[in-house]
């Protein structure tokens, strides 16, 4: 709980540092950016024979469960509809696995794993700013770092960490303009494009690949 209020209160001294900056807020802007995701683990198996529980696995199961993402947000204006933005944030994401297993032991057993990503989104954005409600859409990609990654600790509930995080974001919302500030709530689909950590207990031959999504509610707060 401290790591995560220390988090809140470095972005927002950021954001208070980066508004002093005098550049022309009708071209740049900036802001902050709060969101709660869903995250939703694909795993595709191989249906290797496990010799460490004495069967297959058949099937799994993902339990998506809430996080939520803190950050800061620039956007540059090419003109009244269209810009660019990048939005640096620390997110907290939990995902659960459930494994079906067959043979010398039906059984179930599940795997949690937490998330905490340092990500660095950014994308094109659609919105009309000569209206005081606009539809916006946002098409882009992320790059993320797991910050507990940890392929030396023998405790975790992963093995073969990979701590780089891609992927491709499409967003679409609405853009409300105020006098001095805009706020554009939106739905964000990001799909996940790397190789994600095989969970400790299940061989790595029984998992061909095991990838992230995740579906974020956002709310983006910046200057107008």
């Amino acid at each position: 709980m401290k790591s995560i209020s220390f988090c809140v209160i470095l972005l927002f001294i950021s954001n208070s540092i980066l508004a002093q900056f005098t550049l022309n807020r009708k071209i740049n802007s900036f802001g902050i950016s709060l969101e709660s995701n869903m995250s939703f683990a694909r795993i595709n198996l191989s249906n290797e024979f496990i010799p460490t529980f004495g069967g297959t696995i058949s099937n799994v199961e993902n339990r998506s469960k809430p996080g939520f993402g803190l950050g800061i947000n620039y956007q540059h204006r090419f003109n009244d509809k269209i810009g660019f933005k990048i939005d640096p944030k620390i997110s907290f994401l939990e995902t659960e696995v459930i494994f079906d297993l067959e043979g010398a032991f039906d059984r179930k057993f599940s795997r949690i794993k937490e998330y905490v990503l340092v990500e660095f989104p950014f994308g094109i954005i659609y919105e009309n700013l000569a209206k005081k409600v606009s539809p916006t859409f946002m098409l882009g990609g992320n790059f993320g770092y797991d910050l507990t990654s940890d392929t030396n600790d023998p405790t975790a509930l992963v093995s073969d960490e990979n701590a780089f995080q891609i992927s491709l974001e499409a967003g679409i919302g609405v853009a409300i303009a105020f006098k001095n500030f805009v706020l554009r709530p939106e739905v964000v689909f990001t799909k996940g494009l790397s190789e994600q950590e095989r969970y400790l207990g299940v061989p790595s031959d029984s998992i061909d690949k095991n990838e992230m999504d995740r579906l974020s509610l956002r709310f983006s707060f910046y200057g107008l």
